[in-house]
């Protein structure tokens, strides 16, 4: 009997803790996945954001230039897609990291960024380029495969 009552009480924590987690992700509002360098030619800068209903790529030189112009290129995204993004985004670990991570940008290496905005919160986790922290690497990973 006792261990009916505490398998009941682990199951029921269990389904308040995952849909306060689910809840939170829904408050998302945008989630930003970046790749600078700064000693490079070409299109340095890059970024993409994902909302509910739109994927937005946004690439831009160091410096201004003729030959590479700024470039905005908007698509909708599709519910699964942006489902996957939520599922692999666990806020409370997010909010835990630094804001940035190695050294990012150091000895030419590339910097890499993954922003996160709830309806009250933006952060973002700055991190050597291809080198997430553990607990970015869920988000990280799903981010990569769009």
């Amino acid at each position: 009997m006792k261990i009916k009552i505490i398998t009941s009480a682990l199951l029921v924590v269990t389904v308040i803790t995952a849909c306060a987690v689910a809840k939170k992700n829904k408050d998302v509002m945008y989630v930003k996945h970046g790749l600078s360098y700064g000693k490079c030619q070409g299109y340095c800068y890059k970024e993409d954001t994902y909302t509910n209903d739109d994927f937005v790529n946004y690439q831009r030189p160091n410096r201004p230039s003729n030959e590479f112009p700024e470039k905005l290129d908007s698509t909708t995204i599709e519910l699964n897609e942006w489902k996957s993004i939520l599922k692999n985004i666990n806020l409370t670990d997010f909010y835990k990291q630094p804001a940035t991570i190695g050294c990012p940008g150091c000895t030419d290496g590339g910097s890499e960024w993954i922003e996160i905005a709830t309806s009250d919160k933006v952060y973002r986790v700055t991190f050597e380029e291809g080198k997430p922290s553990e607990a970015l690497k869920p988000i990280y990973s799903a981010l990569r495969k769009l």
